[in-house]
């Protein structure tokens, strides 16, 4: 196979420009001389990096190879995540859950994953797992992707900060040849690879996919770096025009450009122009992260305040019922105490209007006597 140049990521200094050409950065992604950094070690960062278009079927072919030197490293101890992923999708730059990229992907992913999302026993992670998918598979956390039947293989390429291998840099190598899928893995700069996935039955296309990597940190998180990424394809570039080519008479000579980039190294413009990106890229990282810690503080406090209001509006509909049920009862008292006047009244009035009756009958029969003796 042929190492493709404009593909390959594996000549420093990269913050020179050149990485531009071929690919693209987003998110958190950092670059820095000799490294490009995918997240710094703050919570919930999203780096990517991607080839701007997919890469042509005249350079990959059906077998090529990808070498990406890299770190994964951090202060945490039991406790760190989530990873990164290598990308061949017909897809890119699409955010997303699976590591900073879109779930339900067409293509090829391969995963390194440091969080334990399923909570199994720590040693099963730091965790390598190879998933091809047609657009309709999700991603699992916690599952490696063992759900869809891939191989993965446990490897600790992950590095405590303060420990023996925190400068050490670990590769990985990633061959296809159709319909084979090798993974293969080198430990902090050890002397043996170790055969991690070998799977056959993939089936990928020989052009139009894009080549990427992402990382991503949630609550936990780790600095991703990728030193070099190397790619070679099957497809030889093409060959260089052995004929003469036209000079133009009014582009400088090589002793003027070479007194041009002497004059641009004395003056520091391209250092200082690193320079300030980088401190614009910082301060820009941390803006980012002072504004998800404030946007997550405003979540938890209208959380607080709807819970509150939640909590007042259930005792007023208990004060309520209780209202309810005294103002039952007391109208249900109030309507006994009246039937209880009503029939209290009866009695003595019928035995006033009975004798009322007894005493007109009385007076009646009084006057009927008196009447009959006068006329006697």
């Amino acid at each position: 196979m042929h190492r493709n140049s404009e593909l390959s990521l594996d000549t420093t200094p990269y913050n020179d420009g050149r990485l531009y050409a071929m690919w693209t950065i987003s998110g958190s992604t950092t670059i820095q001389e000799d490294y490009i950094r995918l997240t710094p070690e703050l919570q919930s960062q999203a780096g990517s990096l991607w080839t701007h278009e997919g890469v042509p079927a005249s350079i990959l072919g059906e077998e090529w190879e990808a070498t990406i030197k890299f770190k994964v490293h951090g202060k945490g101890v039991d406790f760190f995540g989530d990873g990164f992923a290598f990308w061949f999708t017909s897809e890119s730059n699409d955010w997303g859950p699976v590591f900073g990229s879109r779930d339900y992907w067409t293509g090829l992913g391969v995963f390194f994953d440091t969080f334990d999302n399923g909570n199994r026993d720590r040693q099963n992670h730091p965790y390598v797992s190879v998933m091809t998918n047609d657009g309709t598979l999700s991603y699992v956390h916690g599952d490696g992707g063992l759900q869809h039947g891939i191989p993965a293989c446990h490897s600790l390429f992950r590095s405590y900060a303060d420990g023996p291998e925190a400068q050490q840099i670990s590769t990985v190598r990633i061959h296809y040849k159709k319909p084979k899928l090798i993974v293969d893995i080198n430990l902090h700069n050890s002397d043996t690879w170790t055969r991690c996935v070998d799977v056959s039955g993939v089936y990928l296309p020989q052009g139009g996919y894009y080549f990427g990597l992402t990382a991503s940190t949630g609550d936990l998180s780790d600095t991703h770096d990728i030193f070099s990424v190397t790619i070679q394809t099957e497809r030889s570039p093409p060959p260089e025009d052995d004929g003469k080519v036209a000079v133009n008479p009014d582009a400088p000579t090589d002793d003027e450009m070479e007194g041009i980039n002497n004059i641009v190294k004395e003056t520091g413009i391209v250092k200082a122009l690193q320079s300030q990106g980088d401190e614009h890229q910082e301060r820009i990282t941390d803006i980012k992260y002072h504004l998800e810690n404030q946007v997550k503080g405003l979540n938890a406090h209208l959380y607080s305040m709807i819970s509150k209001l939640e909590a007042q509006e259930e005792e007023m509909t208990e004060q309520l019922k209780r209202l309810e049920e005294l103002t039952g009862n007391k109208l249900h008292r109030v309507s006994k105490e009246h039937e209880l006047v009503k029939q209290s009244w009866r009695t003595p009035f019928m035995i006033m209007a009975g004798l009322m009756l007894l005493f007109v009958f009385y007076a009646y029969s009084k006057c009927q006597k008196i009447r009959a003796s006068k006329l006697l």
